[in-house]
C-alpha cells in the first residue's frame, strides 16, 4: 500500500483504518480514533498539531479518542 502525508489523509473524507496506519509525518506525536462497530484509526509520527487536528476530523461523531506526544513511546497503539 502506498503511503500517503497526513495533508493527503486529512484531504479525504473517510480512510480505512489500514490506510491511516500508513499516513507518515516527521513528529512525535500520535491518535487514535475508537471507531463503533470499526477498527479504530490510528495514525503516529505527526506533529501535535496534526495529532490533534487530525484526531479531531476524525473523531466527529462523539467516538473515544486519544492522543499521546511525549507518552507515545509508552501507548498501545503507537
Amino acid at each position: 500500500m502506498k503511503k500517503i502525508s497526513f495533508l493527503e489523509a486529512s484531504s479525504k473524507s473517510r480512510m480505512t483504518a489500514s490506510q491511516m496506519q500508513k499516513v507518515t509525518g516527521g513528529g512525535t506525536c500520535g491518535f487514535i480514533v475508537y471507531q463503533d462497530g470499526g477498527d479504530p484509526i490510528i495514525v503516529c509520527g505527526v506533529s501535535k498539531e496534526q495529532a490533534n487536528t487530525g484526531r479531531d476530523f476524525y473523531d466527529r461523531k462523539g467516538d473515544s479518542s486519544n492522543w499521546c506526544c511525549d507518552s507515545c513511546g509508552g501507548s498501545t497503539y503507537c
